[in-house]
């Protein structure tokens, strides 16, 4: 009865040492994936820093900040495809090799020029329009964008008019986005990937990728069409970026995966609407209709977890502007 007790006891006491390991492991593992999560958070954060500055050093040496760059090439660069490289026909970014991934169509309005004028009239609307809004039309000169509002019905452009024309019709461009273009920028190829592997988006008001196209909108810009952002619960944090970084997270819902492909990352577990609204996809991570909208929040609101950051025209400045 005695040897009986002990082997009672003893399986006791092995039972209970196997909780506490499996107690003491769990807890090891759920700070182990915890401080992987923080890791790959702050390389995220430390990669889109750099983008950030890069994207500064660009516009200083360039005057104008690059188109992004398609999101579906193969990270392995060869003579033949187009890894990190800006798209092509800056000021629109579309219509070339390589293109943007996504674009608004390009909008339009009408109105009267002269040959040889500055100043359209008859505009139909200046509702959307801003000082440093590309335009383009029939006898409008290629590059030429807004210099000032003058009133509801008329503005004035930086270049004269090429002909005469009454209720001509005019086209303007806003924003584009794919990933962000590393080669242009002269970043390491790694800088296209955040800290779970997938590429790093870059949305831009095309306008700022046009030729000069800083010194076309002034650092005091009040432009209420430019890239929106809203915070938890739809406050307004800006109407008037001009560049947009966006990390899918972890969850990568959206997202395009590190070796480049058409195919769009799906969670099925995030249906978080401003997730959504960030990828401009659905659930299935099919895409929607591409539009200036962006969420940043922080990531411990629902199930939320994308990284944000945006810069106005005011934080590409130089100190002698």
């Amino acid at each position: 009865m005695k040897n009986s007790d002990k082997k009672a006891f003893t399986l006791l006491e092995l039972g209970i040492v196997l909780l506490i390991i499996g107690t003491v492991t769990g807890g090891m593992m759920v700070l182990f994936n915890q401080n992987i999560d923080q890791r790959q958070i702050q390389e995220t954060n430390v990669k889109m820093s750099a983008i950030q500055q890069a994207l500064l050093n660009y516009r200083r040496a360039f005057n104008r900040i690059p188109c992004p760059a398609d999101a579906t090439q193969s990270m392995d660069a060869t003579a033949s495809n187009y890894f990190g490289v800006e798209a092509a026909n800056m000021g629109t970014c579309t219509g070339g090799t390589p293109t943007a991934n996504f674009s608004i169509a390009a909008s339009t309005f009408t109105g009267s020029t002269t040959n040889g004028s500055y100043v359209v009239t008859s505009v139909s609307s200046t509702a959307g329009l801003s000082i440093g809004t590309l335009v383009s039309g029939t006898g409008i000169t290629s590059g030429t964008s807004i210099a000032s509002i003058d009133s509801s019905t008329q503005i004035t452009l930086d270049t004269a008019a090429t002909a005469t024309n009454a209720g001509v019709t005019i086209s303007r461009y806003t924003v584009a986005g794919g990933m962000v273009p590393t080669k242009t920028l002269q970043l390491p190829d790694d800088y296209a990937v955040d800290g779970w592997g997938r590429r790093i988006m870059y949305m831009v008001d095309v306008n700022m990728t046009a030729l000069y196209g800083a010194a076309n909108i002034p650092v005091t810009d009040s432009a209420t069409n430019r890239i929106t952002v809203t915070g938890a619960a739809s406050s307004a944090k800006t109407t008037g970026a001009v560049y947009l970084l966006l990390s899918f997270g972890k969850n990568g819902h959206g997202g395009y995966n590190r070796s480049g492909a058409t195919a769009r990352l799906a969670n099925y577990i995030s249906a978080d609407n401003d997730e959504l609204t960030n990828c401009h996809c659905n659930s299935s991570a099919a895409a929607t209709a591409f539009s200036a909208s962006f969420v940043q929040k922080p990531s411990s609101i629902g199930t939320f977890d994308d990284i944000v950051l945006y810069g106005t025209r005011a934080d590409l400045r130089s100190l002698s502007e």
